[in-house]
Parts: C-alpha cells; sequence; structure tokens
C-alpha cells in the first residue's frame, strides 16, 4: 500500500487492520502451497504473483506526522515496514505486541511522545532505528529481534521531570536479540536497562555513550559482545554472563562500575580502559582472567576519589586475586598496596593506630616492597647520617688523641662498618679508628663511647632492616621462593 492508503487503514482501527494482515498472510500461504511465492535475497518478489503481494502487504509512513497519540497495539505488519522521519507527537505512542514480519524501518523517526512502548513486540525480520530520536520514555521490555537489529546513532533522550538517577527511561528488560544487534554511536542521555536481557549473536556497542547510569544485571551475551570506546558513568554489569570473546578496550568508566558475580567463559580483554573509580569484581569469575597491562587505574587510585560509603578494601582485594590469577605479580602487588591505603579512615583511625604509621613507613622506605633500589638508596643516606654523627662527635677530656690518623677515613670506615649488620666483630682496624675519632684511655685502650656504641647499634639496626627490604623487593619481583 501507499502512504494514503496505509494511513487510511490505520484510522480504521485495530480491527480492520489485522482482518486486512491476516488477509495478506493467508495469500502469502496459499502462494507458498502453489509453489508461486518467489523472493531474493533483498526481499524483493521474483515473480509477478510475489511482487503484487509485496506491494499490497507493505506499508509506508514514512515521514508522516503523528499529532494525536498513536496506537498500533497488537497490530501485524505482515511484510515490509517503512516509518522512515516519520514523527510521533501524541503522549503516547505505543506498538505493544505488535508483530511486524517483514523488515522494518524507523530510520530518523522522532518519538516525541512521553512514553513510547515496544513491550512484548515481534520483529521476525530485519530493523533498523538508525538516528532515531526518542525524547521521552521508551520501553523495548521483552521484546523479541529474529532478525539483526540496529540502533545506530540512536538517541535517547530521556525526560527532564523524570528523576533519572532512579528512573531507567530506555528499557531493554527482557528483550531477546536472535541475530546482530548494533548500537554503534548510540547515545543514551538518561537511565538505560538492559537487565535480564539476551543476545544470542554479536552485540556490538562501539563508542556509545551512556551519559547516566545502566544496567546490564543478569544479561547473557551467548556470542561476541563488542563494547569498544564505549563511555559509561555509572554501570552495572552484575551476574552478567558473556560466553564468548567480550571487549572493553579503550571504554572509560566515568563512576562506578559493578562486575559482581559476573561469568566470562572466553577471552576478556580491558586494554586501554579507563576506571575513574575502583571496579568492584567481587565473585566475578574467569575461565581467563582478564589482563590489566593496558588498564588505567591513576584515576582510581587518588585518594581524594574515594567514596567512604564504598568497602574499597574488598574491591582492591578483588582485583588482587584475579591479578594473582593471571600471574600479573605487578598489578598484584598495587592492588595490594590500595587495598592497605583504602582502610584508612574507614577501618581505623591512621593517626592512632601503630600499624598506619608501619605502613607509612614501609611506603616510604621500600614502596610496599616494590621498590629494589629506595631501600639502597635509604641505606647510603643512612650511612652519610652516621658518618656525620661520628666525626662530629666530642672526644673525652682526658683522652689521648691517636698522634697520626685521618678522621675523615675513620668515621668512614665506622659508618660502613656498622651499616653492614654481618660484620659485627671488632678487628684491629676498627679498634684503630675508634682510638683516631675518640682517643684513647691511660691504659691505652681504644675509648670506645657509650652514645657512640648506641649509635652503632642503631645504624646496625636500620641497616639490616632497609637490606632486608631490598632483598624483599628483589623476591617479590622475581618472585623466587
Amino acid at each position: 500500500m501507499n502512504q494514503e492508503e496505509s494511513i487510511a487503514l490505520y484510522k480504521k482501527g485495530i480491527d480492520a487492520w489485522n482482518k486486512w494482515a491476516n488477509e495478506m498472510l493467508a495469500q502469502k500461504k496459499a502462494l507458498e502451497d502453489d509453489k508461486q511465492w518467489q523472493i531474493d535475497v533483498f526481499g524483493e518478489g521474483g515473480n509477478d504473483s510475489t511482487k503484487n503481494w509485496i506491494q499490497k502487504a507493505s506499508v509506508d509512513f514514512s515521514g508522516y506526522v503523528f499529532e494525536q497519540n498513536t496506537s498500533f497495539a497488537s497490530h501485524t505488519f505482515p511484510y515490509a515496514t517503512n516509518f522512515s522521519k516519520s514523527k510521533f507527537e501524541g503522549g503516547i505512542t505505543s506498538f505493544q505486541h505488535s508483530e511486524f514480519k517483514g523488515n522494518t524501518l524507523f530510520i530518523g523517526a522522532e518519538f516525541n511522545s512521553n512514553d513510547t512502548i515496544f513491550e512484548v513486540t515481534k520483529f521476525h525480520s530485519n530493523v533498523k532505528f538508525y538516528n532515531t530520536f526518542f525524547n521521552g520514555n521508551v520501553s523495548f521490555n521483552f521484546a523479541e529481534f529474529r532478525c539483526s537489529a540496529g540502533f545506530n546513532n540512536a538517541i535517547f533522550q530521556g525526560c527532564e521531570f523524570y528523576d533519572t538517577e532512579f528512573h531507567d527511561v530506555a528499557t531493554f528488560v527482557g528483550s531477546k536479540f536472535v541475530e546482530r544487534v548494533n548500537f554503534h554511536k548510540a547515545r543514551f542521555h538518561s537511565g538505560a536497562s538492559f537487565e535480564r536481557s539476551e543476545f544470542e549473536s554479536k552485540a556490538t556497542f562501539i563508542e556509545t555513550n551512556f551519559i547516566d547510569s545502566s544496567d546490564f544485571t543478569g544479561a547473557t551475551f551467548n556470542n561476541i559482545a563488542d563494547f569498544y570506546k564505549t563511555t559509561f558513568c555509572m554501570v552495572v554489569f552484575k551476574e552478567a554472563y558473556f560466553k564468548k570473546r567480550v571487549s572493553f578496550d579503550e571504554v572509560i568508566f566515568e563512576k562506578e562500575s559493578s562486575f559482581v558475580a559476573m561469568n566470562a567463559q572466553s577471552f576478556f580483554s580491558l586494554e586501554g580502559t579507563k576506571f575513574h573509580f575502583v571496579p568492584d569484581f567481587s565473585q566475578a569469575n574467569f575461565t581467563q582472567a582478564p589482563q590489566f597491562d593496558a588498564t588505567d587505574f591513576s584515576h582510581a587510585r587518588k585518594l581524594e576519589q574515594y567514596d567512604k560509603s564504598l568497602n574499597l578494601a574488598a574491591r582492591w582485594r578483588s582485583l588482587k586475586r584475579l591479578a594473582a590469577q593471571n600471574h600479573d605479580r605487578e598489578h598484584e602487588s598495587i592492588f595490594f598496596i590500595e587495598e592497605i591505603k583504602s582502610k584508612r579512615w574507614k577501618q581505623y583511625i591512621p593517626i592512632f593506630d601503630p600499624m598506619y604509621w608501619f605502613e607509612w613507613l614501609y611506603g616510604v622506605f621500600s614502596d610496599f616492597g616494590r621498590s629494589v633500589f629506595r631501600p639502597l638508596c635509604w641505606l647510603i643516606v643512612v650511612t652519610f647520617i652516621y658518618f656525620g654523627i661520628y666525626i662530629a662527635s666530642d672526644t673525652e677530656s682526658d683522652a689521648v688523641i691517636f698522634p697520626v690518623c685521618n678522621r675523615v677515613e675513620a668515621a668512614v670506615y665506622l659508618s660502613v662498618r656498622s651499616a653492614l649488620p654481618f660484620s659485627v666483630t671488632h678487628s684491629d682496624k676498627l679498634t684503630q679508628g675508634y682510638s683516631c675519632l675518640y682517643g684513647k684511655d691511660i691504659e691505652g685502650k681504644a675509648i670506645m663511647p657509650n652514645k657512640i656504641v648506641f649509635f652503632g647499634f642503631s645504624q646496625t639496626i636500620l641497616s639490616a632492616i632497609l637490606i632486608f627490604l631490598s632483598l624483599l623487593a628483589l623476591r617479590n619481583h622475581f618472585k623466587i621462593s
């Protein structure tokens, strides 16, 4: 039918529409039974009988403006349907329980209704919502897409009068996509929900922008899922199931992200992904643990980003577990450090807890066991400090100064000797050093002032700790057991 015929039939109501649709489907069945039904891969008729049927069974509303409430609820569209560039201006637009038997086009359509309803709608053939604009609430809950579906460049604007923080305005709850679905560069300006939706074939969300919250709780992806360069605000993938490869490459998670109890059965990629807040991978299951080599946690690691209401220690611990599963020692140690830091001001008040000061010293002197050279640098600093103490200390008033000696060399020797914890015995060289620095008594024995002995003992303890930290970092780096 042409547009005038399509509009006229629509205005007659649902009974007249479905009577016509059933007649068209019966005629198609007769053509099939008589083996007169011929159609090519493009949906075009291969003989006159098929062409005539297609012409009668197709409807055209392209460019038409529906100024009042629009209801195609429970309507059957026997073949090709065209709503391209049509406008829906009424308060409610409903295609609930409708069936589209042929290719369906909503390219460039504008849904300015407060509520647009495609609930329990069945699309038996390809459907395209390219560049479609949804200004209010839109619901595809429990819709079934049996062939490919495209929402490329679609805009889900939402309603300004709704509190979208707790209200999803674009919902695909329980919807089923049998063939490929594409949301390439689609924009969700308000809440979006794909709870318990099923994707049987490839699902593409490349460069999709979720400006508000989005929810994929319980969603099932039985084929490849591609979220390349997608931007999420607050997103939930709780209990989502990924059977095949999933890509979050170069994705930006601007706020909280939850992957709690998620199940990934194949390759899970986070290459170039940026987390602005600490993601939650608690109880997530991976057949192959994700790689964090090219994942950016720099924003999430900033303490000023922390939300005291979150159990960040558990989140970092879950990440640490995944890194350990993948034998990623570098990120395992990073996540361990952040787990320690996240407990401050939550599990204890730092300045009143000795553990805080221990952790602080552990970080300052060894970067939490990650740096081999930092403790050695501190060892050199400590050696110089004690060299200054040894050479600046006064001699006893009644001491006999050693006649010929170099006090600088003696102080260096004493400081280096004390810095090596395995050199605990006093040699003649050490005795000469004490004599040079602090003189001899009347019996000719080297004077060893109590404070210098104490300083030497404390230096040995500090040096032993620093050497231990360096060896510990070396062990952590190579995992020497």
